[in-house]
């Protein structure tokens, strides 16, 4: 059935109804499998959010940013930091070195009230809420599959290892990923103004997502971009209030010496990341933080600006084209782009490949007479970027030192798997004139 031919409210099929019961069934094996367990320290990726709001609640935040980038990062313990001090009275051992946006530490700062663990607790089953909420926007922002489509690759993310990881972490990335389904979702119904809003929160929490004001440029959005800046800067005011400027230029410090660092872990899932792992004999299964050789370097800027290149030649040319196909897949591309191209993309990140995943998917069975190529092909994504939950427990010690390089960017093959797919997609698509979101009264779409 083509996306035009849905009617308002169209009768699930006896196929979309098992594909939701699966994901139902999924979710909640797996939200019973990694509920947080009160025996267990509360996880170093929490802690340190959870630890940089009780800095903020008492007024420290000198405490925020206490040690250079690289002991921050290479040393397990700072007894002696104030910020390690804090987190000790509220009973946490070990807590990561705090490397965010003053600001964030606000988000946290009301589960202060509560013990670690409890505060775990919530922020574990808020991160579901907004999990199973991106999934409902996805389903209902995209045409003919657009449903089954979304819980098909939510059902896919939900067994993967970036998911269990970063919910068991109590990670930050559950929150991008539903950010970035607002951000998409707004941009797919035209509102420029909200989408900037969007993007700016997001940019807040993650610096390199400010990667799609690129998008944003190449499609002539520029109330998206002012409503941007103007979002930018009055989280930055917030930020300033709670935290003063001192604060705020040893963050900028710090990102800006980040920059020319990065590691060889396989957690690391960036093109600089792959190419590090090629060319150094590191174990990639143990931490590590190295300077970025110039070579490395160079290869990985061009590989991404070419990338990039690339992106945004399919962007125009869809955008030109038209259809109500065109920005999201253009869309779904950038997704894939702006997440792999940092030098630092943790395996949690790519918890975004949910929404580009869904895109996918509800093209194929809504635009295609004869999906089934296309479902192996995205099959075979996921399933690359599933079986990192095996790779990842293989005895990389007794293998040579590139096969674990390269099986441990498994979750980067498959990125990179779709990206190819939705190119493919996007080369078929030809322009058609029925809108993807057509008046509330007519289709009954989410508003």
């Amino acid at each position: 059935m083509n996306a035009t031919e849905a009617g308002p409210n169209p009768r699930w099929s006896a196929g979309e109804i098992l594909v939701w019961v699966v994901l139902l069934l999924v979710a909640f094996s797996v939200f019973v499998r990694d509920f947080p367990g009160s025996g267990h320290p509360v996880p170093k990726d929490f802690a340190q959010y959870y630890v940089a709001g009780m800095v903020l609640a008492r007024g420290e935040p000198d405490a925020l940013y206490f040690t250079d980038l690289y002991r921050g990062l290479t040393t397990k313990r700072f007894p002696e930091s104030r910020f390690a001090q804090i987190a000790a009275e509220a009973g946490i051992v070990d807590t990561s070195y705090y490397i965010y946006p003053p600001w964030v530490g606000l988000l946290y700062l009301p589960l202060t009230v509560l013990s670690p663990y409890r505060a775990l607790v919530i922020v574990y089953l808020l991160n579901w809420v907004l999990v199973l909420l991106s999934c409902f926007l996805i389903a209902r922002s995209l045409p003919g599959w657009g449903a089954m489509a979304a819980a098909a690759a939510f059902t896919a993310l939900a067994v993967s290892f970036p998911f269990s990881h970063g919910m068991r972490a109590g990670q930050a990335s559950i929150a991008v990923l539903f950010l970035v389904t607002l951000f998409g979702r707004a941009l797919w119904r035209k509102r420029e103004t909200e989408a900037g809003i969007w993007l700016a929160v997001l940019t807040g929490i993650k610096i390199f997502p400010v990667l799609f004001v690129l998008y944003l440029a190449v499609l002539r959005r520029w109330r998206a971009l002012a409503a941007f800046a103007a979002a930018g800067v009055v989280l930055l005011g917030i930020s300033l209030a709670a935290a003063g400027f001192d604060a705020h230029l040893r963050y900028l410090r710090l990102v800006r010496e980040y920059a020319g660092y990065s590691t060889t872990l396989i957690s690391n899932q960036s093109v600089t990341g792959f190419l590090m792992r090629l060319t150094n004999d590191t174990d990639p299964t143990k931490w590590s933080v190295l300077p970025i050789p110039a070579g490395v370097g160079w290869a990985a800027r061009w590989i991404t600006l070419a990338w990039l290149g690339v992106t945004l030649w399919i962007t125009e040319r869809l955008r030109r084209q038209g259809g109500p196909w065109w920005e999201p897949l253009a869309f779904s591309l950038s997704v894939i782009w702006v997440f792999t191209s940092a030098a630092n993309v943790w395996i949690h990140h790519l918890v975004v490949l949910a929404l580009p995943g869904a895109v996918a998917a509800a093209w194929a069975g809504s635009r295609s007479r004869s999906p089934g190529g296309w479902f192996l092909f995205w099959g075979a994504a996921w399933a690359v970027f599933v079986a990192f939950e095996v790779i990842y427990r293989l005895p990389s010690g007794r293998l040579p030192s590139v096969v674990p390089a390269l099986l441990g960017s498994a979750p980067l093959a498959g990125a990179v798997l779709l990206y190819l797919l939705l190119w493919r997609m996007a080369c078929r698509e030809r322009s058609r004139s029925t809108p993807i979101f057509a008046p509330p009264a007519e289709t009954g779409s989410f508003q």
